[in-house]
């Protein structure tokens, strides 16, 4: 029973901030450097999924606070430098980045599918624009 509790301690420390080096030393008892590395490197894998579910949700819980906050500073910085950092951050996070501009002269389909797929996968919301751009093309 002793060795799930300390797996639990570990797991909680972990997901609420502690760092895992950290982690270990306080919820097992290893001594030595690289026996906390060992047993800390073996832990991250063992419970990945639930460490990357606990940070999920305290980001979608954060989420409308740290929104706030952006906000904030578009309207109330001081710098403008800083001011524009949080309007882009915005207007990135409402679907409306700068133009992307993607060069396809001499490619294959394949290289052009490709560079189509890295762009999908860095902007999901690219697919959107994209249909929208071909159905309703305009010249600049």
């Amino acid at each position: 029973m002793k060795k799930v509790e300390s797996h639990q301690k570990w797991l909680e420390l972990v997901t609420s901030g502690t760092d895992p080096q950290s982690a270990t030393k306080q919820a097992f008892n290893v001594k030595t450097l690289d026996s906390i590395r060992t047993k800390t490197s073996q832990l991250k894998r063992r419970y990945a999924d639930e460490i990357y579910q606990a940070v999920s949700s305290e980001l979608k819980y954060l989420a409308p606070s740290v929104l706030n906050i952006i906000k904030d500073i578009a309207l109330t910085g001081q710098q403008e430098s800083v001011k524009l950092k949080a309007c882009q951050d915005i207007l990135s996070r409402a679907g409306y980045d700068a133009t992307q501009t993607i060069e396809v002269k001499d490619s294959t389909p394949e290289q052009v599918q490709a560079k189509i797929q890295a762009l999908l996968h860095d902007d999901p919301e690219a697919l959107t624009r994209l249909v929208s751009l071909i159905d309703n093309p305009t010249i600049n």
